[in-house]
């Protein structure tokens, strides 16, 4: 597919199943992931031998007020190492379906140059999509302190026509893969919610001006 040449306004481009589905990548692995997710025409078929190049000087104008140009070589490498190794958890009607990411990872220390094949089985859900998708600016994506602004920012913009959205507490630990993590709401709240609001306000297109706690008795249950 050739290498891609930057463009900030570039859009990703993905099926809901994918946002309303389980996964956690740490912070550099959702920035190589939505980089190369970008070359995809989601309006056409993915052919089978479908390659998607990325190379650091790219990569690096798209980062340049997150990282050094030094730190790039090692970042794409070491993200490109751990996508390898993700999977991604979508629903099905009788249950649900793991599919690891990418087929593999290829990358070039020399020139910084990282060669992704995606899985045969994620082909549906980015590629020839007519309806349920979102669609979102890498700029803004790229901008993100905290791979779980990524997912907030997702999921907020799925229902961005609709002004709002409720997320239920324990369905937004399992989506971020947090069931073990920040065991009390408030602890959620404090170090992730807030958080990825305050980040996503700064660093977005987008404008979340209010989070309302629903309660069940003293506990909340969802916001």
């Amino acid at each position: 597919n050739g290498v891609w040449q930057v463009n900030e306004n570039q859009l990703v481009v993905k099926s809901n199943e994918i946002i309303n589905g389980q996964y956690h990548l740490k912070l550099n692995e959702m920035r190589l992931l939505h980089a190369v997710i970008a070359q995809v025409d989601s309006r056409e078929p993915m052919e089978t031998a479908s390659v998607y190049t990325l190379n650091a000087t790219d990569f690096y104008d798209l980062l340049s007020d997150q990282m050094t140009k030094k730190n790039i070589y090692l970042m794409m490498k070491t993200a490109a190492d751990g996508l390898l190794n993700q999977t991604l958890k979508v629903s099905l009607e009788k249950g649900y379906r793991r599919i690891n990411w990418v087929s593999y990872c290829d990358y070039e220390p020399n020139s910084g140059t990282v060669r992704i094949k995606f899985n045969t089985d994620l082909f549906d859900y980015l590629a020839q999509i007519k309806k349920n998708f979102t669609s979102m600016e890498i700029r803004y994506l790229m901008k993100f302190r905290s791979e779980y602004s990524y997912r907030f920012y997702e999921l907020f913009k799925q229902y961005l026509d609709f002004g709002k959205r409720t997320l239920q507490v324990e369905e937004i630990r399992h989506k971020l893969g947090l069931e073990d993590k920040y065991k009390t709401t408030s602890l959620l709240k404090t170090w992730i919610i807030d958080n990825c609001v305050s980040d996503i306000n700064e660093r977005s297109d987008m404008n979340i001006y209010k989070v309302e706690y629903i309660k069940k008795g003293r506990k909340t249950i969802a916001f």
